[in-house]
């Protein structure tokens, strides 16, 4: 289980990491950081990730997330919190 990625966006090898490890079993990654800008979810889907949240996280975003995640298991992108 992949449990964290530290500067997910600033390093080949932890892109790698992600992308590996989502091939050997059905992986849904979230990126969380304090950035929320487009170059910032670019960068999240460029690395591997399904979904991206900004920090100060809110609950209820991502329980709408992992719910979603849950029920479909299929998602189109990163996408802001304020989308999820």
């Amino acid at each position: 289980m992949l449990r964290h990625v530290p500067k997910f966006g600033t390093t080949r090898r932890s892109s790698l990491h992600l992308r590996a490890a989502k091939e050997r079993q059905a992986l849904k990654g979230i990126a969380l950081n304090g950035f929320g800008m487009e170059d910032d979810l670019r960068t999240s889907r460029e690395s591997g990730f399904d979904y991206h949240l900004t920090k100060p996280i809110e609950f209820q975003k991502l329980e709408s997330v992992l719910r979603e995640i849950g029920s479909s298991g299929r998602s189109t992108g990163p996408s802001a919190a304020g989308n999820h």
